[in-house]
């Protein structure tokens, strides 16, 4: 779901409190957007998507970059994905979000330590 490549880049240029304080904004960032779309899926929904697509994509949350994609424009790589835009497709969308925190954390308490 993650980009651990990429994650691990990022830590190593901003080091541990300038990652915190990027990771910080982002979460909340993402929340709120998140929360938008549950709230008025069909209004916003490719706009959101684009939003959430290029900054995942930026700090290597791969998975939520490809599911945004298909729901922007339709025509991402891999499978589309189950739901149409709209309540489900938010909830896919929170869902794979907060996995991809999970798996984001986990990465971070195993980073090499020449990070």
């Amino acid at each position: 779901m993650i980009d651990r490549t990429k994650l691990y880049s990022i830590l190593s240029e901003l080091g541990d409190d300038g990652f915190q304080a990027v990771m910080a904004v982002f979460v909340v960032e993402m929340r709120e957007i998140l929360q938008a779309l549950g709230s008025n899926p069909s209004a916003t929904f490719t706009v959101h998507c684009h939003a959430l697509r290029g900054t995942g994509q930026s700090l290597g949350f791969v998975e939520l970059a490809r599911i945004c994609e298909w729901y922007e424009t339709g025509s991402g790589q891999g499978p589309p994905p189950a739901p149409p835009a709209g309540p489900l497709a938010a909830g896919l969308l929170t869902d794979c979000f907060e996995a991809s925190l999970r798996e984001m954390e986990d990465a971070l308490t195993t980073a090499p330590a020449t990070l």
